[in-house]
């Protein structure tokens, strides 16, 4: 007899059953069928798979060696399964898997929102990655469809084959500090005027971010001190007690206790951008989450009043 993956399944839930009545139960079979089927499946290889008694089943030398692949085997063929029809038929036809991978910016939420919209019947996971290096080798890896991601123009991230890039708005970094910082109030902060100051960063944050920072300081004349390294948690939480200051997206959402204020020469330096692999299921609705994105960006500038004004002045100085 030729031998399928339903049989491979069978011999699968019969290791796990421990019994051939508990397997027949989970395949929905009757023991006698069952039993049929499993003595044909060890003439095809070649010998017994299972010792059966009163008190069970438990595999057999060869059946160890066939349970070890089928543990293998079974769910490597599941996901081939489901991969191939997620690439042979587009999202409106049926469920779908839609894998998303994101970085802490404002725009997950409304595009993961918007994919639920698209495809209502898709399986649609997301997972926040900060790297945005290990993002793009989980798109070009297969592992991942859709990356909603930020990098600095000055130090862009890998393009790597099969990945195509697309930026959504390019804003400005501001720093964050407490409300009661003696430079809460000030249209515009100088960085010199924060060199003594203990800064945040992200736990986690990728080290080009740090780099980043450091650059900055460096053009304003010194070196910043990185005292803590904290969950978003409690690096909000250290904010609001004074105890150290740290760059902020522009369209950072205001909390009570901190106040967020763009920095002598700040400039669009923080770029956010979907990154789609070429051959995922979403290729055909690129240009909607673009333009979807592109909306949902400038939505959340609209209720960061620092930054409108921001953006205002630099309007005026632009012209």
């Amino acid at each position: 007899m030729d031998v399928e993956i339903r049989h491979l399944r069978m011999i699968g839930a019969i290791s796990e059953a421990g019994s051939l009545s508990g397997a027949a139960t989970r395949l929905g079979l009757t023991q006698p069928a069952l039993t049929r089927q499993l003595q044909r499946l060890e003439r095809a290889f070649g010998g017994m798979l299972f010792h059966r008694d009163r008190n069970g089943t438990r595999p057999t030398a060869l059946g160890e060696l066939v349970v070890q692949r089928v543990r293998v085997l079974v769910p490597s063929v599941d996901e081939l399964i489901q991969e191939a029809r997620q690439h042979g038929a587009p999202l409106s036809d049926g469920p779908a898997r839609i894998r998303v991978v994101a970085h802490p910016t404002p725009l997950p939420g409304p595009i993961t929102e918007h994919l639920h919209e698209l495809a209502p019947e898709a399986d649609i996971t997301l997972r926040q990655e900060r790297s945005g290096q290990t993002a793009m080798e989980l798109l070009a890896g297969g592992a991942a469809d859709l990356g909603v991601l930020a990098e600095h123009p000055g130090m862009p991230l890998d393009r790597p084959p099969g990945v195509t890039v697309h930026t959504i708005a390019t804003e400005p970094l501001f720093i964050a500090v407490a409300t009661g910082h003696s430079l809460a109030n000030e249209f515009e902060i100088s960085l010199a005027d924060l060199s003594e100051e203990n800064w945040i960063l992200p736990q986690g944050l990728e080290i080009r971010c740090a780099e980043y920072l450091r650059g900055i300081c460096a053009n304003a004349g010194f070196i910043p001190r990185i005292a803590y390294r904290l969950d978003s948690f409690n690096a909000r939480e250290f904010l609001r007690r004074g105890l150290g200051v740290m760059l902020a997206q522009a369209t950072f959402r205001l909390e009570e206790g901190i106040s967020v204020r763009p920095f002598a020469g700040a400039r669009p330096d923080f770029r956010h951008i979907l990154a789609f692999r070429t051959d995922s299921p979403l290729t055909p609705l690129t240009d909607t989450l673009v333009s979807s994105a592109i909306r949902a960006y400038w939505a959340k500038a609209d209720q960061a009043p620092v930054y409108r004004s921001w953006l205002s002045r630099t309007d005026e100085l632009a012209g």
